[in-house]
């Protein structure tokens, strides 16, 4: 995450939120970082008894497609 270190977030808003059967959720976030561009940040998230999990984060910059191929 050093690579947000001193740059200002321009713009950033949850651009997907699924959720399939109250069991697993996927959220996409977009944002365009100055100095950096345009950024998609992909929390997986599952139910536990205990609620929702973070089971993987991952983000990526993309600028030719709408979202990056594998999210």
């Amino acid at each position: 995450m050093l690579v947000f270190d001193g740059k200002k977030f321009d713009f950033s808003k949850k651009v997907i939120d699924n959720e399939i059967s109250g069991a697993l959720r996927q959220i996409i976030h977009y944002s365009h970082v100055e100095k950096l561009g345009f950024v998609y940040f992909r929390f997986n998230f599952k139910m536990t008894s205990k609620g929702w999990v973070l089971a993987n984060f991952n983000f990526k910059s993309e600028s030719a497609e709408l979202l990056p191929k594998d999210f």
